[in-house]
């Protein structure tokens, strides 16, 4: 029972659907910021976000925006091993015995340029952004909705 109230949650919170349901500000905004994508698969996350997975230059990317149509972030996953050592280096200070299981390069209108990661020690998970510098921006309880790179 608790494996279906997860699943149903989980859909819930990441749910896919075709650019003809994505409010039009959205797929405007999105084709604004990114002319040269061709295609891209939309979902909606946390009942009130749009997001695009898309390939650029062979790379994938994930760029969300609010229902108006304003861009809140772009994410690039990366392998954890590229994470600059500044950053690998909070988490070990900042968050002793976590260990990090996804990373992403990121653009944050919020935040600017840094890394989002995902960290784990046992069950408790935390989504961390941080800058280049490894200042921590922002935490809160892991969403499980990234891809990993590899």
């Amino acid at each position: 029972m608790l494996i279906c109230a997860t699943l149903v949650c989980v859909s819930i919170s990441a749910q896919k659907m075709t650019i003809d349901k994505v409010p039009a500000p959205v797929a405007s905004a999105f084709k604004s910021k990114y002319p040269e994508v061709i295609k891209a698969n939309w979902r909606m996350e946390d009942g009130k976000n749009y997001v695009a997975e898309f390939k650029m230059n062979e790379v994938v990317q994930h760029a969300t925006f609010n229902s108006s149509g304003g861009w809140l972030k772009t994410e690039t996953p990366i392998k954890v091993s590229e994470l600059p050592t500044a950053v690998t280096g909070t988490i070990s200070k900042e968050f002793s015995g976590y260990t990090i299981q996804e990373a992403s390069k990121m653009e944050n209108a919020d935040h600017g340029h840094g890394y989002d990661v995902e960290i784990a020690k046992g069950k408790d998970m935390k989504d961390v952004t941080l800058s280049s510098k490894g200042v921590v921006m922002s935490q809160g309880p892991h969403q499980g909705n990234e891809v990993k790179a590899d």
